[in-house]
């Protein structure tokens, strides 16, 4: 954009988020704080804060781009629910969006789980907490999380998650990045070049490391048949996924 464009970036909870907001601001971009949401006292008069709605229309879209620019080089949006993306005018010539997509199994045995569970559940599965962990895969949180998070229609009145699978897909082919966090560091150095910004990246956890197998994962499970059930929940969300890694900026496998 020129030098003149508002980077935006979809953070889905465990996405790396925190990592990409953390980058941006070794390249000396000015974004809000609080993983690149806050600073509420400083956003502009009569626009939406990062944690309000998404923009409703291709007016609104300008107009926020237009206010927020003035202020702030990038900043993310994290919703944990459902709130219809698809009507922001993501072709907007001033605005630059990314996503970050992540293996929807590793994101569910991620540390800091989503909502109750947040700090019920540190650490991996083990004999002492199935109980918890068959109620967590139980959870809205197991159950197609981020691919509802990307839909045009609500996942309530949806008459198929197929259906939502392709709305979602139609969304991911108007931003203007996807990054495989599978590859997260040598997506960014790759992100870095196409916005002509040196972002000096930290590695992630695990990072450098031979990406991980799905065996692996099931053995984290450490119990088969709640392995196989959340893989169940999560089919949908991974049928994302594994499209979404075709148009990554880096292509890991």
């Amino acid at each position: 954009r020129n030098g003149t464009g508002l980077i935006l970036s979809i953070h889905i909870t465990h996405h790396a988020g925190t990592s990409l907001c953390n980058a941006m601001k070794q390249a000396d971009l000015s974004v809000p704080s609080f993983a690149c949401m806050g600073d509420h006292d400083k956003w502009p008069n009569n626009t939406l804060k990062a944690t309000d709605k998404p923009w409703d229309t291709r007016n609104e879209t300008n107009d926020m781009v237009e206010a927020l620019r003035e202020i702030f080089q990038f900043l993310s949006w994290e919703f944990h629910s459902w709130k219809n993306l698809h009507r922001t005018d993501w072709e907007h010539p001033r605005l630059t969006s990314l996503l970050i997509v992540r293996d929807p199994l590793e994101r569910f045995l991620a540390g800091g789980k989503c909502g109750e569970w947040h700090h019920r559940l540190e650490n991996d599965p083990t004999p002492d907490t199935q109980d918890d962990y068959w109620e967590y895969a139980n959870s809205d949180c197991a159950y197609n999380y981020a691919l509802h998070i990307l839909t045009k229609t609500d996942p309530q009145k949806a008459p198929s998650e197929k259906i939502l699978l392709e709305e979602a897909q139609s969304l991911l082919q108007r931003f203007t990045f996807v990054i495989d966090q599978a590859c997260f560091t040598k997506s960014l150095v790759e992100l870095g070049k196409e916005l002509n910004l040196e972002l000096n990246v930290p590695s992630l956890k695990r990072e450098g490391r031979k990406r991980m197998h799905h065996e692996l994962v099931k053995e984290r499970f450490s119990n088969d048949t709640l392995y196989e059930y959340v893989k169940h929940r999560f089919r949908y969300d991974i049928a994302l996924y594994e499209w979404a890694k075709t148009q990554s900026i880096v292509r890991c496998d």
